[in-house]
């Protein structure tokens, strides 16, 4: 085969399952699962040779540990049903993981670039999933009572905002690393571009972490104090107009009645004064039943990704914990707890010893998304999410990349 179209091959077999990710809800979640399990076989047979080694990420281990612990639980859990959906909806995403990684790390002198890639192949994705939602809602009217994306995405419209986050990380990263002026304006204009749909989908994660990241990020690409403290000049100055133009919004019968509704909900929630609003109230209740829940099943959990059970059993909500620290405790106990917190605390201190050395904005993005994966796990149950999955398997990679014999693309 021409070289040319050989590599040509390889980047539409494996790069394609990382396009569809963003779109992973408009198709029957089998048919998305054979998909990814078909796309991970076929990029297995062509880019693997004879010669090459398994890779060991510290995700690849964790992960698959977690998932064992997961098997096993069947042996246990209160809800089967639970734990052998949840099993066979994480393995095919694991499997294609895994094989994503195997392809990063098989041509160690490309191994960075194939990771630039899969993040830009990432970010057009759900830029043109966010202009398609957009169109969709322009075409129906705004409808004041719904948020951007639940027309096209239904109960799974925070996947969207997950998509969002990931996304502005990335052109964050390419923003600052750019030197080109055009393409920085573009880049500008993306940021500015996602971070507006980000806001008006009214979730409150989805206005917070990516401020969250952007703040972590300048400081830590900063060299010296006069762009750490320009830098937070600015984001000063950006949160000074948001109060500014905050009771302007308030005005606008759309906003105040979405996210205007939700904001002003999660600061009573957090003051204890006044009302919060009725997600506010189901997440504290759910978070009691999983602290109960933990208390009862330490070591083991009630069953992996059985929690609704008990929740639905004890205080009648058959939801997840909203909170991705206890909805692992009291699933899989502190054993499964600590294999997956293990394992990112171990990248990122292998991250931070990285950068430290190379000085990489690379490997700052993949920390400080760790972090702001950390604090979001505080709102958010991540553990099962696809997108944070490939994301983390892929900055893995950067842990173990020999920095001296790569081929920057």
């Amino acid at each position: 085969m021409n070289p040319i179209k050989n590599r040509l091959s390889k980047f539409l077999i494996i790069y394609i399952g990382v396009f569809i990710i963003p779109f992973q809800f408009f198709f029957n979640p089998l048919f998305f699962s054979l998909m990814l399990i078909v796309v991970s076989t076929v990029s297995l047979i062509v880019f693997v040779r004879k010669d090459s080694f398994i890779p060991i990420t510290v995700f690849n281990v964790s992960y698959f540990l977690l998932i064992l612990s997961g098997i096993i639980s069947l042996v246990y859990t209160r809800d089967s049903v639970s734990t052998e959906t949840i099993l066979l909806q994480i393995i095919p995403y694991y499997f294609y993981c895994f094989i994503l990684t195997w392809f990063i790390l098989n041509t160690p002198s490309e191994s960075y670039g194939r990771i630039v890639t899969v993040l830009k192949t990432f970010l057009v994705s759900t830029i043109i999933l966010a202009i398609y939602v957009l169109i969709n809602e322009l075409m129906n009217g705004f409808n004041q009572y719904t948020r951007i994306g639940s027309l096209l995405f239904g109960n799974q419209y925070t996947m969207f905002t997950y998509y969002l986050m990931i996304s502005l990380c990335i052109a964050t990263w390419l923003f600052f690393k750019e030197i080109r002026k055009t393409l920085k304006v573009i880049l500008l204009f993306i940021i500015v571009f996602l971070y507006f749909i980000s806001v008006f989908t009214a979730i409150r994660k989805a206005i917070i972490i990516p401020i969250i990241f952007w703040i972590g990020y300048v400081f830590m690409i900063s060299v010296n104090r006069k762009k750490v403290i320009s830098g937070f000049l600015k984001i000063t100055m950006g949160i000074c107009m948001v109060i500014i133009a905050y009771p302007i919004l308030m005005n606008n019968e759309y906003f105040a009645s979405t996210v205007g509704r939700r904001m002003q909900g999660f600061i009573a929630g957090l003051q204890g004064t006044g009302e919060a609003d009725n997600s506010f109230n189901e997440r504290q209740i759910l978070v009691k039943a999983a602290l109960e829940c933990f208390k009862s099943y330490p070591f083991f959990g009630y069953g992996f990704g059985a929690f609704r059970d008990f929740a639905d059993k004890t205080v009648g909500i058959r939801l997840y914990a909203h909170n991705n620290y206890l909805e692992l405790l009291a699933s899989t106990g502190s054993i499964g707890f600590s294999i997956y917190y293990g394992g990112l605390l171990l990248i990122l201190r292998k991250l931070f010893k990285r950068f430290k050395e190379f000085k990489d904005p690379l490997f700052a993005l993949g920390f400080i998304f760790i972090i702001s994966l950390l604090i979001n796990d505080f709102a958010v149950v991540s553990y099962l999410s696809l997108p944070y999955m490939v994301l983390i398997s892929v900055i893995s990679c950067l842990c173990v990349i020999n920095l001296k014999n790569i081929r920057k693309l």
